[in-house]
């Protein structure tokens, strides 16, 4: 008899999309319950079947270090893992990537992928996905490292526009002793737009899910079961789950995540081992049957094995290496890509204005033809010297691998984000300018003028930033107002090459645009900008007219944002409402709206769940921290007739600046029940969360709501008997906040 054992620890994960949510609200139980299995039926046949699988390596060829003491990662540490799994009997092994194997680094992105697919060759994997970053060489080179390598690319939706061919196979099957597998391989249809027009000319990429159609159907008319490797989104996966029950494994990549445990969609399981190569997914399956009714998991077990340091390197993989590197440093960080007429040092780039900095700032705003460039100063490493200037050197000033990102910001939130730079003295967070000027004094932005004209608070002007700062690291929260975001596809090292190879001898000037005022000056900080005859105005209704006044700025600021799609840079403040009941309705958590939060009078505008009756408050506590208020509350209600206890936690900005909130993972609260120092229940227990960091950002006066229902049993499914408890919300930021209070619990009445 066997048993289906699946790990029960709460994965706590990235950034929760809501598709996602509800599919956990579903199924997450049922994929998690121990689940006894009848015997085998006689004659039956069981398969045994293990998974090697990996994602997202984005070209860390070698080992790196990475908030560790050892290095991680490296294709060189993976062959020994791999060497000492595969020898191991009655198994048959199956080792796949879902995609993005190259990347940005040098190895992989000035050497068009080639150290990447020879060691990926020689892992003898059975086959790769396709992703965004396979194509930062261009299809031109991606189809030679295919062809030379022999790497079993797999991908269905890519193809030649000229020819109709396929960007590698679009399927392959493999077989274990009459068992057959087919792999099919689906890439990200956004990868147009990710990256520059020359990387995916002549390509075509077709719609996965009508690929998925057409192909799903005819393979398992082929073979036993169906994997595919994706590099879809989470929500796309689990679409193609539910639309193809048939498909028994999805190996996906994209989003970075670490699924600890796979997310199980029905009958079909979900797996991502993370990001940069620094674990190695090992999925161990079970099927039982036969050819003629027909194969079905009856077993899985899933484990995230770090390529730390209890792994050494294969010395074949690292003389390979070592023989990239030494072509890297002669034939591409040797070659003169332009000039410079004076010395650009990175001495004070994080306190003064400098030429090194003017130099990148200015050749972003060219490239991109946006009023203002800023650079966070956390990207320079190094300066450049008169004279001769090779890809080398470049790639010493400016290591970092990030793109650049084009919005809009209105003065006065451009001032607030200068003002935030200028707190940055000294520090990665402080910025490079082009097309803006500005003085400081006392951690403040003063006389702030875009292309020599003062700024004006309500006017709008296009802004370029590198990734990072619309991400809001170093504190930089201001950028979370930027709207109207597009990502201009080229590295920021990409575009200071191509602006030096049109200014021969480049040389600049200092122009003060950045300056230290000695005593504080006569005008006021253009944020916040407080006219006294704005302030004083009576008429409260007419509050989203008067843009003058920045008080109301940040509350109404992110309201044109509803009106178009978020992209991959933005965080929207979004009411989340869950259940945690026992059994859990499958409809139920369907239904449930996802609405963008917005600051309201009534305690529940409008019904979060169906035909919920509210009763007896047990308990209510508020606390306030930094600038945060936290209003915590459990009462009694009805839900579709069934008793339950609702907790909610309304947390408020009750300061007067944005806050920025982050989290290790993509869960972004919890609720807590405990009998003195024992826990009884959590909401949390046997759910799913993306390992991804993720981030909230909060206008003065915006508030966030997290909502959840139980039912009064323990995570055990032992009910709890009258007696003091003390109830607990939790948000996970780092640190943690905590609010609670002790009541008196009395069982829910049926």
């Amino acid at each position: 008899m066997l048993e289906l054992v699946a790990n029960v620890t709460p994965v706590t994960g990235e950034r929760m999309n809501r598709p996602l949510m509800r599919i956990l609200l579903s199924a997450g139980v049922l994929a998690l319950a121990g689940i006894l299995i009848p015997a085998v039926p006689a004659g039956a046949d069981l398969v045994n079947v293990t998974i090697l699988h990996t994602n997202d390596t984005r070209g860390r060829v070698q080992s790196y270090y990475y908030r560790s003491t050892k290095p991680l990662g490296g294709y060189a540490k993976r062959a020994m893992f791999f060497q000492n799994k595969r020898p191991h009997a009655k198994m048959n092994w199956l080792t796949l990537d879902a995609g993005n194997i190259l990347g940005y680094t040098p190895l992989s992105y000035y050497l068009k992928g080639e150290a990447d697919t020879q060691l990926m060759a020689m892992l003898n994997y059975d086959g790769c996905g396709l992703g965004p970053m396979d194509f930062v060489v261009g299809g031109t080179e991606l189809s030679s490292r295919i062809s030379e390598s022999g790497l079993p690319f797999i991908c269905a939706n890519v193809l030649e526009e000229s020819s109709g061919k396929y960007l590698g196979e679009p399927f392959k099957i493999v077989e274990f002793g009459g068992f057959r597998v087919a792999l099919l391989g689906l890439a990200d249809p956004t990868t147009p737009s990710q990256l520059p027009a020359d990387r995916t000319r002549g390509l075509t990429f077709r719609d996965p899910r009508m690929v998925a159609a057409e192909w799903i159907p005819q393979l398992k008319s082929q073979a036993d079961t169906v994997f595919i490797l994706s590099t879809l989104s989470l929500a796309d996966n689990i679409a193609l789950a539910v639309t193809h029950p048939e498909v028994s494994v999805i190996v996906s990549g994209g989003q970075m995540a670490e699924l600890q445990v796979p997310l199980k969609v029905d009958g079909t399981l979900i797996v991502q081992a993370g990001r940069w190569g620094s674990k190695v997914g090992v999925l161990k399956l079970t099927f039982e049957g036969d050819r003629a009714s027909g194969y079905r998991m009856r077993y899985f077990d899933e484990q995230l094995v770090e390529m730390d340091g209890a792994w050494v390197e294969n010395t074949d993989y690292l003389s390979v290496v070592a023989a990239y590197q030494e072509r890297l440093s002669k034939e591409q960080f040797a070659l003169v890509i332009g000039s410079l007429g004076t010395d650009m040092p990175a001495t004070k780039i994080n306190s003064f204005e400098t030429n090194l900095g003017n130099l990148f700032a200015d050749a972003v705003r060219a490239a991109t033809a946006a009023d203002i460039a800023l650079l966070d100063a956390g990207g320079f490493r190094g300066g450049l010297k008169a004279g001769p200037v090779t890809q080398g050197d470049l790639y010493q000033a400016y290591p970092g691998d990030t793109r650049i990102v084009v919005g809009t910001l209105t003065g006065a939130q451009l001032a607030e984000l200068l003002s935030q730079a200028a707190a940055n003295v000294g520090n990665d967070g402080f910025l490079q300018v082009s097309g803006v000027s500005f003085g400081i004094y006392d951690r403040a932005a003063y006389s702030i003028a875009v292309r020599g004209l003062a700024v004006r608070p309500d006017a709008v002007y296009e802004v370029a930033v590198t990734e990072r700062i619309a991400r809001g690291i170093e504190g930089l929260t201001g950028v979370h107002p930027l709207s109207a975001r597009k990502l201009y596809p080229y590295l920021v090292r990409d575009v200071v090459e191509n602006f030096l190879a049109e200014h021969s001898g480049y040389t600049n000037e200092l122009e003060e645009r950045i300056s230290y005022f000695a005593e504080q000056p006569v005008e006021e900080p253009v944020v916040p900008p407080e006219p006294p005859e704005e302030v004083a105005e009576p008429v409260v209704e007419e509050t989203a007219e008067p843009v003058e006044v920045v008080e109301e700025a940040p509350v109404e600021e992110p309201a044109p944002l509803e009106e178009t799609a978020p992209d991959e840079y933005e965080v929207i403040a979004e009411e989340e409402v869950d259940v945690g009941l026992a059994p859990l309705p499958p409809e139920e958590p369907l239904e449930v709206p996802a609405p963008v939060e917005e600051p309201a009078e009534e305690p529940a505008p409008e019904p979060s769940v169906p035909e919920k009756v509210e009763g007896n408050l047990v308990g209510s506590t508020g606390v306030e921290k930094e600038g945060m208020t936290y209003d915590f509350s459990v009462r009694e209600v009805t839900v579709e007739g069934q008793p339950a206890l609702e907790f909610t936690l309304v947390m408020r900005n009750s300061g007067e600046s944005h806050k920025m909130l982050s989290f290790p993972t993509g869960q972004h609260y919890d609720f807590k029940v405990y009998k003195e120092d024992s826990l009884r229940w959590n909401y949390a227990y046997n759910r799913y969360f993306t390992q991804e960091t993720s981030s909230l950002a909060l206008e003065p006066g915006e508030e966030v709501t997290f909502r959840a229902y139980w039912d009064g049993a323990t995570n055990n499914r032992i009910p709890l008997q009258e007696n003091l408890y003390r109830f607990v919300a939790e948000v996970t930021t780092t640190p943690q906040q905590e609010v609670s209070f002790i009541a008196l619990y009395t069982p829910l009445a049926i």
